[in-house]
């Protein structure tokens, strides 16, 4: 969007005799631009926002490794979809193997929700995730200018019907 027309205005000058050339290389430059943005964004979507133990986590299409998903043992999960994220629940391992390899992998840095064979579709588990959810009266309080917009919630649901769950995302964390 700024390339374009700052190159122009750099080379821009009606008497040059290679005016059209100078303009065809800025545009073919801008198209490599607009390439190269439209495959970061494509790789880097949100492919699915997985409830993994008592948080929500928004993991990147590129995330993922191709070996981690092809151990998917839902087909579903063997590769991101394109139309928004899937929201699955990630499910913890219950044998003694899983639990090793989830716990030395959580020490170098790959927790649960890198692993699709772990993921399980969501609506058959939200039980699971209201659970380990919290009143909204613990967000009082941690950033003042949401106090009225929690009040306000609370005096038209009911303090006891709203509650939330952390999100952890790559640039900031939400509830």
């Amino acid at each position: 969007v700024v390339a374009g027309p700052l190159l122009t205005l750099v080379v821009f000058n009606a008497k040059k005799r290679l005016i059209k050339l100078d303009l065809a290389i800025i545009g073919i430059i801008q198209i490599c631009f607009l390439v190269y943005g439209l495959t970061t964004m494509t790789v880097a979507r949100p492919a699915y926002i997985a409830f993994v133990v008592d948080r929500f986590v928004v993991m990147p299409a590129n995330g993922l490794s191709p070996e981690d998903q092809a151990e998917a043992t839902d087909p579903r999960y063997r590769s991101a979809g394109w139309l928004g994220p899937d929201w699955v629940f990630v499910e913890r391992p219950t044998d003694q193997e899983g639990l090793m390899e989830a716990f030395e992998s959580g020490l170098a840095g790959k927790d649960l929700e890198y692993f699709p064979k772990y993921y399980r579709p969501y609506g058959e588990h939200s039980a699971e995730v209201l659970k380990r959810a919290w009143p909204l009266a613990l967000l009082r309080g941690q950033n003042p200018v949401w106090d009225d917009w929690i009040n306000a919630l609370e005096s038209k649901h009911g303090a006891e019907q709203i509650l939330f769950l952390p999100l952890k995302a790559k640039l900031a964390d939400m509830t």
